[in-house]
């Protein structure tokens, strides 16, 4: 073999660590830029809103539907920090700044693990999670959140740094500014203080007024005790699993996820009366998280990631009493390295699509998702009114059309307003879910004096999806049979197509009407 191919190969062995953190810290910054995040547009927006006023808006300033709803956003400190890279850098600097957060966190949370074994399988595990996270990653507070919690895990197990009783608090203080987790990381802190007063610790009394101090700093924003009502009211509203990120997880297919969890948990089985009785009872509870909502996959991996890695190495341990086991087990690290890479191509082919279909061009990738071609033509062409659009656009659209109001976008799944005024919605969600009937339509366009409606096209072409041709052929049928109603409806009702794409199309209202 050449000497520079050995060379190269015994860089890469001996730095496959810090490698695979680069490449992770890319695809996440990809990640933000080319699949931006829905709620992305509304986000900036707000934390402009904010620097500009040098105040916290308490009312709703987005959509016409509820705009006199109490509007407390757990994210606003987000938000402004979005807004000001933003300015500063774009939206590439944005995406580094979110996809460095997130991999800093999983380097404390690899880091909390006691050791890593030689064979490799921790590799894989790393990678599995990692790769999972992709789709959940992007520009989106609920990334920071991750940092943050395995941030505190490693604070109260890990370190022994006398300062940390200071800095948990501080870290709560920006947390509950950042977004709504805090409270589980608050959870975390609560069940260390119990297991440390159990076990009659020494540094007991220093946690527990640590935790006293971080959770009076949650109080600390602009919404003082509500922001807690919030997080609570958001955690139980019956609408929440309406949205996809909220679904039960086994609803959801993503093959490394679900490998790295089933290898992890068998491991943990037979590794059972090593594994702490808190930590087990943590696992439990974020677990549960987990299958109720998919949205929460990322910190229950996280979490258990650490725990697996400690069980691959007393498993291997054991496995040295053996002989032949050790070779074994590098075969089977082999193997397992392998699945690990095809899962996670198939798991990154969205990113790859989108890479490949915009040539690595910003504004082409947005494109391929949002009504971009749509604003352009609104944006020279004013129009009277209020817009109809989609849930997924409203964050884009509050973004790219600022002078007017959207009729519901990502911040309003759980909003109920039972006393509205009767010229607003009581519950834009379930308005929106209704609005497909023509007769529902027609009467919500007449409430909000709605003008234009920028949707999806109605016919919708057959995508070329090569053994699925078929079923794909019934669905776009199926879909297309669905619209004809609201197809005749807007004929009828003088609606003109002004322009449209393959992602969307504008039908405005006759001048007459």
């Amino acid at each position: 073999m050449n000497k520079s191919i050995k060379q190269c190969l015994s860089f890469i062995k001996k730095h496959i660590y810090l490698i695979l953190l680069i490449s992770f810290f890319s695809l996440y910054t990809l990640e933000g830029i080319y699949l931006l995040d829905p709620d992305f547009g509304w986000h900036l927006r707000f934390g402009e809103i904010v620097l500009q006023t040098h105040s916290v808006p308490l009312k709703d300033l987005f959509s016409y539907t509820m705009p006199s709803y109490d509007f407390i956003n757990h994210e606003w400190f987000s938000d402004v920090i979005i807004a000001v890279i933003y300015h500063l850098t774009g939206l590439v600097g944005v995406a580094i700044f979110f996809g460095l957060f997130v991999t800093i966190g999983l380097g404390v949370v690899v880091n909390i693990a006691q050791k890593k074994d030689k064979i490799g399988f921790w590799l894989s595990l790393l990678t599995m999670v990692a790769v999972t996270m992709v789709q959940f990653a992007g520009i989106r507070p609920q990334a920071l959140s991750w940092t943050f919690f395995v941030l505190v895990w490693y604070l109260l197990d890990i370190s022994k740094n006398k300062w940390r009783f200071i800095i948990l608090p501080i870290i709560f203080l920006i947390w509950a500014n950042l977004h709504a987790a805090f409270a589980l990381g608050l959870f975390l802190f609560f069940v260390a203080v119990i297991n440390s007063l159990l076990k009659k610790d020494r540094s007991s009394i220093y946690l527990l007024i640590s935790f006293i101090i971080s959770t009076g700093a949650t109080l600390i924003n602009p919404y003082g005790f509500k922001l807690w009502q919030e997080v609570i009211l958001t955690s139980a509203s019956p609408q929440i699993s309406t949205v996809e990120e909220w679904t039960p997880s086994f609803t959801h297919i993503i093959f490394p996820m679900w490998l790295f969890i089933d290898f992890s948990l068998i491991l943990l089985w037979f590794n059972r009366s090593n594994v702490a009785k808190k930590n087990i009872f943590l696992l439990t509870v974020i677990g549960i998280l987990f299958l109720v909502g998919i949205r929460q996959a990322p910190l229950f991996m996280l979490f258990l990631l650490p725990l697996a890695i400690e069980a691959v190495n007393d498993f291997i341990d054991q496995a040295k009493k053996y002989q032949y086991a050790i070779k074994r087990l590098k075969v089977a690290s082999l193997i397992v390295t392998i699945i690990t890479v095809v899962f996670c191509i198939i798991t990154l082919w969205p990113l790859e699509s989108s890479l490949w279909k915009s040539g690595f061009n910003i504004q082409k990738s947005i494109s391929l998702t949002y009504p971009s071609t749509s604003v352009k033509y609104l944006k020279t062409h004013p129009f009277k009114g209020n817009y109809y659009s989609i849930y997924n656009w409203g964050g884009y659209l509050i973004w790219q059309l600022p002078n007017k109001k959207d009729f519901i976008d990502g911040r309003m799944p759980t909003w109920i307003n039972p006393n509205a005024p009767k010229n607003e919605s009581k519950n834009a969600l379930q308005d929106f879910l209704k609005i497909d009937n023509p007769k529902i339509l027609d009467k919500t366009i007449h409430k909000y004096h709605i003008t234009t409606l920028i949707i999806a096209p109605l016919k919708q072409s057959v995508p070329q999806c090569w053994w699925l041709q078929n079923w794909c052929n019934q669905v776009i049928k199926q879909r297309n049979k669905q619209n004809q109603p609201l197809e005749t409806y807007l004929h009828i009702h003088h609606w003109h197509e002004l322009i449209h794409d393959k992602v969307s199309v504008v039908y405005q209202l006759s001048v007459s009407q």
